[in-house]
């Protein structure tokens, strides 16, 4: 294949947001409610019931909370007996995380046809051993007393499958179980499932709910566990700690709504960060420990990173795999250095682990879903209980405090997720919430209105677009007319609801010297592309400091208009591929200065 045609077929791509995420987590049920717990610091960590476990080597583990108060979780109030009978917990799980999900991106298609296009991905680690062993000793009582559900209860694709019973999903159905990598490849399979058309809409991640006293023996056997803080359970999960002896174990489930970027434009859905590539690998080399080089983990990395057409020195953050085990948090550390180089110093690596334990086939979705908070946030969250860092432990792995993600005016705050699994499985998802968008707002600025209800149409997509950051206190804002002139005169109307400008700001456009042979209406078209790039350059100055790539063309005189040749069809390779005329003055972020008002 040429170097041409895999140019062409990386612009096919379609581009793929996250509109939704839903968690159930130790420290917390709720996105909000979870993503500030692990801000703060918060440990979802605690002793297993001594008359079960008091006889094994770790004693800890990190459980979903159960009650009835804010962030705990009680299953009986949600499901019916015969759920509770026919879904295994970690079905539960994902069913209660897919619904937060689903309702924060207001995703419950009615219609057939979106029905058939929206498509669920969700795995898990491993089943629960408790079904298998309790199954098991009631065959030795007899054949009838097997439940007609063990089978369905212990099939790692039955999240996957319920989610789409429950809300008529007839897209692709897809299940993952590779480990501890399942949730990021879950995350990852659906982002290209969308990315080829196979769906407009997934639903995906990982579930896992498997702590029993078997399952914790098994990993005690292999000495994955910690088992030096049993007195301290909050303690005793430290990602790149001196003192690190072992993960933690933990359960529970964290399910996203992907979406692609054109689809959730025209429902106006609120939009968290982009998913810009996906990396994967095998490190063909030993059953449970990762390749001493960490090449496994820099080949994940670096094909996420290439995926995503992006080099090394755009990432701001890494949220580290990072389990708390002697070799392979070193090993990641390596990994980083490797790949990053000088860029290392510059780096912000944590694992959240620290606070809700490893989750195994959810510990990848899970950490997505926080990596996308840091992104959205401008938030690194911490790694908690580092107290010494070991030799060659030289990163800035955000030592038990929240840190904000600092950029330069104008970039993009990128990040890098890791997720490693057992048999030698890597996987990187790459996401960025400061959109590298100029493809998707000149297709949405040069479009041509042939009315006003059109242009106005388009400006609510600009919007929504924009709100992307959703770092505006829309409560401060008011609803504001825009203005434009053609020769025909003045004119004015009320954007759409909610196009939200502050009160201050008045838009004026600059008149344009056009021909008298020029229709009105083509005047019209032009000036509102101006009008659409000027509410770019100010909602960006005001708010976000971020211009970045943007740049604004004005005072255009009629040679120039002719330049622009606006098709009125534009498709989205002919938009990318578009660029400003020559002789036209240009206006960016470093230039300090704004349009004509």
């Amino acid at each position: 294949m040429s170097c041409h045609q895999l140019s062409s077929l990386a612009r096919s791509k379609r581009r793929v947001v996250i509109t939704g995420m839903g968690v159930v987590s130790p420290v917390g049920c709720g996105l909000r409610l979870s993503w500030n717990a692990i801000l703060e610091g918060q440990s979802g960590l605690s002793k297993l019931p001594s008359d079960l476990y008091s006889n094994l080597p770790c004693q800890v583990a990190a459980t979903v909370p159960r009650g009835s108060q804010p962030g705990q979780l009680d299953v009986a109030k949600q499901f019916s007996k015969s759920d509770l009978r026919s879904m295994a917990p970690a079905t539960l799980y994902a069913l209660i995380a897919a619904r937060e999900a689903l309702e924060d991106a207001k995703w419950f298609p009615q219609d057939e046809e979106l029905r058939q296009t929206t498509g669920v991905a969700v795995g898990t680690g491993m089943v629960d051993l408790v079904d298998i062993h309790e199954t098991s000793e009631a065959l030795k009582k007899g054949y009838n007393k097997v439940s007609p559900f063990f089978v369905p209860r212990i099939l790692v694709n039955m999240a996957a499958g319920h989610i789409s019973m429950k809300y008529g999903f007839r897209g692709p159905n897809h299940a993952v179980s590779t480990a501890c990598a399942t949730g990021a490849h879950a995350i990852g399979d659906a982002f290209r499932f969308i990315q080829h058309g196979d769906a407009d809409v997934m639903v995906c991640g990982g579930t896992e709910a498997c702590i029993s006293p078997l399952a914790i023996a098994g990993f005690c056997r292999l000495r994955a566990l910690s088992v030096n803080f049993n007195h301290e359970p909050t303690k005793s999960s430290r990602p790149f700690d001196r003192d690190r002896d072992g993960f933690v174990m933990g359960e529970g489930s964290a399910v996203l709504v992907l979406e692609e970027l054109e689809h959730a434009l025209a429902r106006q859905a609120n939009i968290y960060a982009e998913i810009l590539g996906y990396g994967l690998s095998g490190d063909a080399s030993h059953l449970t420990a990762p390749k001493d080089d960490g090449s496994g983990a820099v080949l994940a990395m670096s094909r996420a990173l290439r995926d995503a057409h992006l080099v090394p020195s755009t990432v701001g953050y890494v949220n580290a795999h990072a389990t708390s085990t002697p070799l392979g948090d070193a090993i990641e550390t390596t990994a980083i250095k490797t790949l990053f180089a000088e860029h290392s110093s510059c780096l912000a690596v944590s694992s959240t682990k620290g606070a809700h334990g490893h989750l195994l086939g959810a510990a990848g979705s899970l950490e997505t879903v926080f990596t996308v908070m840091a992104c959205f946030t401008s938030l690194i969250p911490p790694t908690i209980n580092i107290e010494n860092l070991s030799d060659g432990m030289d990163l800035n792995y955000v030592p038990n405090k929240k840190q904000e993600w600092v950029t330069s005016s104008g970039d993009k705050r990128v990040a890098i997720k890791n997720a490693f699994g057992f048999g030698g499985t890597n996987c990187c998802l790459c996401s960025c919430t400061e959109l590298i968008l100029t493809a998707s707002h000149r297709e949405i600025a040069l479009r041509l209105s042939s009315s006003q209800h059109q242009f106005t149409e388009y400006i609510g997509k600009l919007y929504n677009t924009l709100s992307f950051h959703r770092r505006v206190n829309s409560e401060s804002f008011v609803t504001t007319g825009a203005h434009y002139e053609t020769r025909k005169g003045a004119q004015n109307f009320e954007p759409p609801k909610p196009f939200l400008v502050p009160p201050n700001l008045h838009f004026r456009l600059p008149k344009v010297d056009t021909p008298a042979v020029a229709p009105a209406s083509y005047v019209l078209q032009q000036q509102n592309n101006n009008l659409v790039y000027q509410l770019q350059c100010r909602i960006y100055r005001a708010y976000y400091s971020s211009l970045g790539h943007w740049e604004l063309a004005h005072q255009c005189d009629s040679s120039q208009l002719r330049q622009w040749k606006l098709a009125r069809q534009c498709d989205s390779s002919q938009l990318r591929q578009w660029e400003l005329p020559t002789n036209v003055t240009v206006l960016n972020s470093d230039s300090g200065n704004c349009p004509p008002m």
